[in-house]
């Protein structure tokens, strides 16, 4: 496989970010509460302020094919937690480690921040994804009935949390069973 690079976008990249947001609530409908519609109706300015908030893009010899976002909580006392949101691969490159290397480079931006947990939903209609991220580590920790409705289908999210290493070694992460638990110091 060509060169695949990872990196933070800003509002100079927002082409590519629109790019790769289309083409997966293009791909993948059923996996997003959001509709490419409701996306590609968007002014540029809409997209531009999403990316005030971090967004990571991995390019394929220099075209976006993978994506992953972060929401930090803004309140003070829930600043310690992060969302996960918008995770796409593009289809025929699943399986070629893009998928964890946006989510390490996602829990170094999130770490360096002073997030200690990383939060995600992932639909139950989803098993490739939702395996994967049980191998990063993640617990199920609830799940959210009929999170949205796709095509006249109530379609329930899984919802998964992981705690964020602060040792050296990012993949720290102890056992599965202590993943809640306080952070070592």
């Amino acid at each position: 496989m060509s060169a695949i690079t990872i990196r933070q976008i800003s509002t100079a990249d927002v082409d590519a970010f629109r790019q790769v947001r289309l083409e997966a609530l293009r791909c993948e409908p059923a996996s997003y509460a959001s509709t490419h519609d409701e996306w590609a109706s968007l002014p540029i300015e809409a997209w531009q302020r999403r990316l005030n908030d971090p967004v990571f893009v991995a390019f394929h010899n220099g075209e976006p094919v993978g994506l992953m976002g972060l929401l930090r909580e803004a309140p003070a006392r829930s600043a310690h937690r992060a969302t996960i949101v918008m995770v796409y691969v593009r289809k025929i490159l699943r399986g070629s480690g893009i998928a964890k290397d946006l989510l390490d480079t996602v829990e170094n931006y999130a770490r360096g921040i002073g997030v200690t947990q990383l939060e995600l939903t992932v639909s139950v209609e989803n098993p490739v994804a939702t395996s994967f991220y049980q191998r990063e580590g993640f617990i199920e920790v609830g799940r959210i009935p009929d999170w949205f409705i796709h095509e006249g289908k109530g379609v329930d999210d899984v919802l998964m949390v992981r705690r964020v290493a602060h040792s050296s070694c990012p993949s720290a992460r102890g056992p599965s069973s202590s993943l809640l638990a306080a952070p070592s110091k």
